[in-house]
């Protein structure tokens, strides 16, 4: 059983979600404290087939004011790459 679809792609994650490290527009470093900001997480999943992909979200926080990671959406997938 898959953990999420993405464009009709089965994807089982194998290595759990964690900061992706990459600085996009409106990032933690362009926002003050009480400043909402943007942030990657990636995972890494396989299809049905047993092709890698890691799989993308990009989710907004508020500086100072960080949620539990658990607590995002992680149904709504910004992008998959094939690895």
């Amino acid at each position: 059983m898959s953990d999420y679809t993405y464009n009709g792609i089965n994807l089982t994650i194998i290595r759990d979600a964690d900061h992706s490290n990459r600085l996009i527009p409106n990032g933690y470093n362009d926002a003050f404290e009480g400043e909402d900001y943007d942030f990657e997480m990636v995972a890494t999943a396989t299809d049905d087939e047993g092709e890698q992909y890691n799989i993308y979200w990009i989710f907004s926080a508020t500086k100072g004011h960080e949620p539990e990671l658990d607590s995002y959406d992680y149904r709504k997938i910004h992008r998959i790459e094939a690895i």
